[in-house]
């Protein structure tokens, strides 16, 4: 099972998908892969969101 992140910026990045792989594992029957996409800020967050999720969504 994989999950795809979108972070708003690098502290998102760094901290929040080791957080939440350890966390789903521990509560979770199967294992799961977190894969983070990031962004600048929210402002571009907002701007490509849709278009990245489409990209991962189609993949």
């Amino acid at each position: 099972m994989k999950f795809v992140l979108f972070c708003e910026g690098a502290t998102e990045m760094g901290a929040l998908p080791d957080f939440l792989r350890r966390w789903l594992n521990s509560k979770l029957s199967v294992k799961v892969g977190v894969q983070p996409v990031g962004f600048n800020g929210w402002a571009e967050m907002v701007k490509d969101g849709p278009k990245k999720a489409q990209l991962h969504l189609f993949n």
